[in-house]
């Protein structure tokens, strides 16, 4: 500083014409010089002044770049304030809302808890009612079997009611018939012109099966019960022979129980006949060569089944030590013994 004073002092008394001593060119020039040095080195300073100012307007540049980033950050961070507060609300709100599922989970707990005890004690109950039904249902079977027993025991005694009833009954198919007949009368007059009868076969009733219709293909069967049995037999015994080609059969009656079983039995003993076997069909029951013929499940189909038999009676009464009035039950009492007839 004091340098740079000095040259403004010599530069001053130049320019102004104020006499200094001892001044000289030399002096002029030194002090032209030391102003061009002076000069020089302002220049130097002015320049690295502008790169100063230059740097520090970038760095000003900068500074509001970062400011600008800092007042979006400040933004950014009041925002995220403001959501910090909305989580807070959220979370306060989550935890009341906790707080009330807490309280229903403890309340389903509860109702839980007491459901598997009301479910353990309906298991029980249902096992309890389950074994009760068991033995409920054994004993209904048991029952059922036995009123199925005794059921068919009755059917079987009414069967043999009807069977029994019927037992002095024959039908006769295929004799003509008129809407105005005496039934009883058109037998008698059949009877005896087949049979070459000179008297009256005795009857506790006859009629035709079914009400008549003209219209009718075939008359109508004729249903007679006879006073005494064997003169059922005698017709029904020689009816294959004294009827042969006259397009007159005569038949058992039985229930349609043992009719039912009797059919099924016809083509059996056919067969057996054609292969010249001995049969004999005693109402629902056949006989082949003696033995009983049982029927099995195939047969029952419509199938032809090798036989099953077992011992006939004949046979069996022979090694059974009951007697044969045990088995049979006893027969109704006549009023008046069979006439002598001579036949």
């Amino acid at each position: 500083m004091a340098d740079t004073a000095k040259l403004l002092a010599e530069s001053h008394s130049i320019i102004y014409n104020e006499p200094e001593e001892n001044i000289t060119l030399n002096s002029i020039h030194y002090l032209l010089t030391q102003m061009n040095t002076k000069l020089t080195n302002i220049e130097h300073k002015n320049d690295s002044l502008e790169a100063r100012l230059t740097a520090i307007e970038c760095k000003m540049t900068s500074i509001h770049e970062m400011q600008s980033s800092l007042n979006t950050m400040k933004s950014q961070v009041e925002q995220l304030d403001e959501d910090v507060k909305c989580v807070k609300k959220d979370v306060q709100s989550l935890e009341t809302n906790m707080n009330s599922l807490g309280n229903v989970f403890d309340s389903v707990k509860e109702t839980v808890d007491s459901n598997k005890r009301n479910i353990t004690d309906c298991q029980k109950i249902t096992q309890q009612c389950t074994q009760a039904q068991r033995t409920a249902e054994d004993k209904m079977t048991a029952e059922l079997r036995t009123v199925r027993e005794e059921s068919e025991r009755l059917q079987s005694s009414v069967t043999d009611l009807k069977a029994r009833s019927m037992r002095e009954n024959l039908v006769f198919a295929g004799i003509p018939e008129d809407n105005r007949e005496d039934t009883e009368a058109v037998l008698q007059e059949f009877l005896q012109r087949k049979y070459k009868l000179d008297y009256e076969i005795p009857f506790e009733r006859v009629h035709r099966m079914g009400k008549w219709n003209e219209f009718n293909e075939h008359p109508r069967k004729i249903i007679a019960k006879f006073t005494y049995f064997k003169d059922r037999e005698f017709i029904r015994t020689r009816a294959a022979q004294k009827l042969r080609g006259s397009r007159v059969w005569v038949n058992e009656q039985f229930p349609p129980e043992i009719e039912e079983k009797r059919k099924k039995l016809y083509p059996i003993m056919r067969q057996a006949k054609k292969d010249n076997k001995r049969t004999k069909l005693v109402r629902d029951t056949l006989y082949i060569d003696g033995e009983e013929y049982i029927p099995t499940s195939e047969s029952a189909n419509g199938r032809d089944p090798p036989a099953r038999s077992k011992p006939s009676s004949a046979s069996s009464n022979r090694s059974n030590p009951q007697t044969k009035r045990d088995r049979q039950p006893q027969k109704r009492q006549r009023q008046q013994s069979t006439p002598d007839r001579e036949f």
